[in-house]
């Protein structure tokens, strides 16, 4: 049975094998490199927009925090368990560094959001100009 590991077929099918894994590894390298490339300016991009946008019809808030920063902090997350940490981009580990304050603040800012959200959609008319400065 060992005679078939020996074979000249089997050492086909190791080499193939050995090349697919070498351009999977060449592969992941440049996918990396590129998203190494472009990570700081891209989160900073997105760090420089505001938190909270006003819908100018309706008057309510959201929450403006880029799906793209999200994906930053879970791709670092993993980057740190599969990689060496000194592989990690600076800035990437930097924003990472802040993800507990980020998932904080986002979600403090959703339910101030979506309180306010509700105090404007329940405000009765005689109420608005009551609480206008307020909601201003």
């Amino acid at each position: 049975k060992q005679a078939v590991f020996h074979s000249d077929e089997a050492e086909l099918v190791y080499r193939k094998f050995q090349e697919l894994i070498d351009l999977i590894l060449a592969y992941e390298a440049s996918v990396y490199s590129a998203w190494a490339q472009d990570v700081g300016a891209k989160s900073d991009a997105n760090l420089s927009r505001p938190l909270l946008l006003r819908d100018a019809g309706s008057r309510h808030l959201s929450v403006n925090f880029d799906p793209q920063l999200v994906a930053v902090l879970r791709e670092v997350k993993y980057l740190e368990m599969t990689r060496e940490s000194g592989d990690i981009p600076e800035r990437a580990a930097a924003i990472y560094n802040q993800n507990e304050s980020f998932c904080q603040l986002v979600g403090n800012l959703d339910i101030a959001s979506t309180e306010y959200n509700r105090i404007l959609d329940t405000l009765l008319p005689v109420e608005t100009p009551l609480l206008a400065d307020e909601l201003a």
